[in-house]
C-alpha cells in the first residue's frame, strides 16, 4: 500500500483512469506498414551502391582496375579471374 492511501481509494482511482480514444479508423497501420516497406526498399536501393563484396569477382577486377591506373603490372583478366571453386576431395 501507499502511504496515505486505502484499499478503496485505489480502486477508486484505477476505475476513474479514461480510455484510450479510438476513432475507430485503422489507417494508422497502413501508414506504418507502407512506411516501413518504403524504408526498406530505399534500403535495398542503397545496397547496390556500396562497395562489393571483399574477394568477390567484381572486387578483384576494380583492385586490379586500381592497380594498373597506378601503373603496376597486373596479370590480365581471363573467364577463370574471381571464379569460385568447388569443393575437391568430397
Amino acid at each position: 500500500m501507499q502511504a496515505g492511501f486505502t484499499k478503496d481509494s485505489i480502486k477508486e482511482v484505477t476505475n476513474t483512469i479514461p480510455q484510450a480514444l479510438d476513432d475507430g479508423e485503422d489507417d494508422n497501420d497502413e501508414k506504418q506498414i507502407s512506411y516501413f516497406k518504403q524504408r526498406a526498399n530505399l534500403h535495398r536501393k542503397k545496397e547496390k551502391f556500396k562497395n562489393p563484396t571483399y574477394k568477390s569477382k567484381m572486387w578483384i577486377l576494380e583492385k586490379k582496375n586500381k592497380e594498373r591506373n597506378k601503373g603496376k603490372d597486373v596479370r590480365p583478366d581471363s573467364k577463370y579471374s574471381g571464379r569460385k571453386r568447388g569443393l575437391h576431395g568430397i
